[in-house]
């Protein structure tokens, strides 16, 4: 599923206000150890490394907005061994937000300790079909 990102919205700007509208989805908690050997992640209480497949990046320009396309996809591969042990831990909390009545495009925020760390749209749906843009609008207007 391809990923929107705002390239000129600061994150900051993704809080409370900027959410209405907006219905929580679901929520996915997960711990990420970056090491020398790659990336690993845990969820739900099983180890597996996750490896980047199809790192393809588009731009467009969407309501005079510069929009980065990413066509990437995460590949999780099970592990059945221990993380090295000179390794970075992070600790995320992935949300999806919808609009309600809209199943075809998500808000994504990503969290860590309460502050968002990375913000982006996704949808099965091309950057000028109406799902998403009107997630995109729901968002953008509560910017204003």
């Amino acid at each position: 599923m391809p990923l929107y990102y705002l390239d000129d919205i600061k994150l900051s700007s993704f809080n409370d206000d900027t959410l209405n509208g907006f219905v929580n989805e679901s929520v996915e908690r997960t711990s990420l150890f970056y090491t020398k050997c790659g990336v690993f992640a845990v969820k739900k209480d099983k180890m597996f490394r996750v490896l980047v497949e199809n790192d393809i990046v588009e731009h467009s320009i969407y309501r005079g907005l510069s929009i980065t396309i990413d066509n990437s996809v995460q590949v999780l591969t099970p592990v059945t061994s221990q993380i090295p042990n000179d390794y970075y831990g992070r600790r995320i909390e992935v949300v999806d937000y919808k609009v309600p009545g809209n199943n075809h495009a998500y808000l994504t925020l990503t969290y860590e300790k309460d502050v968002v760390i990375d913000a982006f749209f996704k949808s099965d749906h091309d950057i000028n079909t109406p799902m998403l843009q009107t997630t995109i609008d729901t968002f953008l207007s509560n910017l204003n």
